[in-house]
């Protein structure tokens, strides 16, 4: 019985042998091929933080808006928990004098409550408005116990950078010491002496808090913004500096080493858990030292 044939030239064509009944059929379906399979042409998806969704112009906006925003928020925040203070204490929060410590002391965690939480819910609602998931900001949901591991990994790598760094200051900067000891008078005169259960969870408040408004959102627009993460870096670390003005300038380098680490360890791990986990530690770790060490002169 023959096979297909060419409708021009009246032979039976090889695709039409391969495909018609008889002893070759199927061969052509089970035969391995000879060369390797072609790669998969679907692009690798790439890290929702990278904001590639978003353009440049969106991304000031986004920053702008958020810095408007908390500047306002602040100062109506702080107003209203003064008034409250003075309805229940007696005792206007704007006093002088030794009273005034005492105040702020007082009215400091709840503000820091206040202050997190609103700023939180502001960066959710300005992803909400962008169509963005909590992703956008490298809080994803994998590999979390990897991301912490890498968070403890983070704040070990920053102790040793801070005591070579401080290390190497302290042979030129002979003031250093006293300026250090200042810095923790300066916590001391304003942070209460609270058990440290109870400061764990105003650790990772600030840490939550603060990674998520300076690398996860300000730092990652101005990557978008600028198209540079050495920008993003930088400029990102210059504010987070700065908003910890009140401590000594001995004491900003060790701010602006910990905005470092923490950038570069959320850029090579694509994600805020490390940074996060690594803010959170430090935090409690330096609470629990001036904890044990101060004694009973912290009040």
């Amino acid at each position: 019985m023959m096979g297909p044939t060419d409708p021009v030239n009246g032979e039976t064509s090889l695709a039409e042998a391969f495909a018609a009944p008889g002893p070759l059929h199927g061969v052509a379906a089970l035969a391995r091929p000879i060369t390797a399979p072609s790669p998969d042409p679907r692009p690798l998806p790439l890290p929702a933080l990278l904001l590639m969704g978003e353009s440049a112009r969106q991304a000031w906006v986004d920053m702008a808006v958020l810095i408007v925003i908390l500047a306002v928020f602040e100062w109506v925040s702080g107003v209203a928990l003064g008034e409250v203070f003075e309805v229940v204490f007696g005792v206007p929060a704007s006093t002088e004098g030794p009273l005034a410590l005492e105040v702020q002391q007082v009215i400091l965690f709840p503000t820091l409550f206040l202050r997190g939480l609103g700023g939180v819910a502001l960066v959710a609602l300005i992803l909400r408005c962008r169509e963005q998931s909590a992703a956008a900001l490298g809080v994803a949901g994998s590999r979390w116990g990897r991301n912490v591991a890498m968070g403890v990994a983070a704040v070990i790598a920053a102790y040793g950078v801070i005591f070579l760094s401080m290390g190497l200051l302290w042979l030129s900067w002979p003031g250093l010491q006293q300026q250090m000891a200042e810095n923790s008078r300066r916590i001391m005169g304003v942070v209460p002496r609270v058990h440290p259960l109870l400061f764990i969870p105003v650790a990772l408040l600030i840490g939550v808090y603060e990674e998520v408004l300076f690398r996860g959102f300000l730092m990652c627009r101005l990557r978008r913004a600028s198209g540079s993460w050495t920008f993003a870096v930088v400029m990102s670390t210059m504010v987070f500096t700065t908003l910890h003005a009140f401590q000594t300038p001995a004491a900003l380098i060790v701010v602006a080493i910990l905005a470092l680490v923490f950038s570069l360890v959320t850029i090579w791990r694509r994600s805020l858990i490390p940074a996060i986990v690594a803010h959170t530690l430090f935090d409690l770790s330096q609470f629990l030292l001036l904890y044990y060490t101060a004694g009973e002169t912290w009040t």
